[in-house]
């Protein structure tokens, strides 16, 4: 039995030999008797849109190859805080293979303190429209704790109501414990300045 057919993709060869895309739709003829004759239907040329459609598709490829690349952790989540996506170096930090996180929230990765501030702020961003950028905050990687500088910018529809959002976090470890050992020092210089002038 000759079944209709939708949506068939495929390439053809225009009269003056170029080649092109095109979208066949069909259904089967059949004579009085139901014995099939063959097809009519429809084509259509969809031979920019496949053009375009690659142009996208090289895009993304190009660009999940930056985001992966980046020292820079990159997170994609939805408006509920769940995560879509992330890159590399952020399943690199905590030691988890990439497609684990997809679908958790913060609080299935750290303490109930750490994951409330960060929903918090997450929730400000979708709420408002608005990015929130230059956020001190830490987080447990799968070596300790480490203080990121974190922005999170809304992800919107077209007619821009928020949806998601995507995160950019670097690490600022080392200039947190420099600022930490620098306070320290300025400290005992201070106590040391106030002894000498009691004479003690």
């Amino acid at each position: 039995k000759k079944e209709p057919f939708h949506n068939l993709e495929h390439k053809a060869r225009t009269k003056d030999g170029r080649l092109i895309w095109v979208l066949t739709n069909g259904l089967p003829v059949l004579d009085d008797h139901g014995t099939f004759l063959g097809y009519r239907g429809s084509d259509s040329d969809i031979t920019e849109r496949k053009r375009l459609e690659e142009i996208l598709k090289k895009e993304q490829q190009e660009l999940k190859l930056i985001i992966d690349s980046s020292p820079i952790i990159v997170f994609y989540k939805d408006k509920k805080g769940k995560f879509i996506r992330v890159n590399k170096t952020f399943a690199e930090a905590l030691k988890l293979p990439e497609e684990e996180f997809l679908g958790k929230t913060v609080f299935d990765l750290y303490s109930a303190k750490i994951a409330q501030g960060m929903t918090n702020d997450d929730q400000e961003v979708i709420k408002s429209g608005h990015p929130k950028l230059n956020i001190i905050e830490q987080y447990e990687s799968a070596s300790g704790i480490r203080w990121v500088q974190t922005d999170k910018i809304p992800i919107c529809d077209k007619n821009g109501i928020p949806f998601g959002l995507i995160g950019f976090a670097q690490d600022i470890t080392d200039r947190k414990q420099a600022e930490e050992k620098f306070r320290e020092m300025t400290g005992r210089l201070h106590l040391a300045t106030i002894s000498a002038k009691a004479g003690v």
